[in-house]
């Protein structure tokens, strides 16, 4: 597992979290994201989901989340996009990673109102609180997976994702959560 994607990762998760993942029952956003670990709306779960795993409808389970939001973030940094970009297109969008610099790509600002749902959205402080969670884990090395058996399971055909072993990401939640799985696979 790449510690750097771990790390953005569960920053991210903390972020759209306000610092508390529950990933048995994850809230949905304000502005159409689905109940979700990492906020993804339908298109974007729908697009992504397919890419990763190949198969249309793929269930969001806190196993096929983080394993697509894992592949996801490692494509972006093998792209050549910093954390910090990264965490301005996961908040405004992919065509946005210089958000965080206080203007979208069409030159209006990045903090406001969304006109649709009447929802702030502040880029900017968006991606300061993930840099700040990805500073925090990043220093105290919580992204080291903590092993809770070393069996793998089989690939699970039904969801078209490769399932990693049961090992989970130290996010302070109980060892019988699935998500922000260690040891991930490639995806086949």
């Amino acid at each position: 597992m790449d510690t750097n994607i771990a790390t953005i990762l569960k920053a991210i998760a903390y972020t759209e979290n306000g610092g508390k993942v529950d990933i048995s029952n994850p809230k949905s956003g304000k502005t159409g994201e689905m109940k979700s670990i990492f906020q993804y709306t339908p298109d974007t779960w729908k697009a992504e989901s397919k890419q990763y795993s190949g198969q249309d409808n793929l269930p969001m389970t806190p196993e096929n989340e983080s394993l697509v939001a894992y592949h996801e973030i490692g494509d972006q940094l093998q792209k050549g996009l910093t954390p910090q970009q990264i965490f301005s297109s996961w908040n405004a969008g992919p065509g946005e990673p210089n958000a965080y610099s206080g203007k979208f790509s069409n030159g209006n600002p990045s903090k406001g109102v969304n006109a649709k749902y009447g929802v702030k959205f502040d880029v900017p402080g968006y991606v300061n609180k993930a840099m700040s969670y990805y500073d925090k884990f990043q220093k105290t090395g919580e992204t080291t997976p903590q092993t809770e058996t070393e069996q793998p399971q089989q690939s699970n055909q039904n969801s078209g994702l490769v399932q990693a072993p049961q090992t989970s990401v130290n996010m302070n939640m109980p060892k019988a959560n699935p998500g922000l799985l260690g040891n991930i696979k490639p995806l086949v």
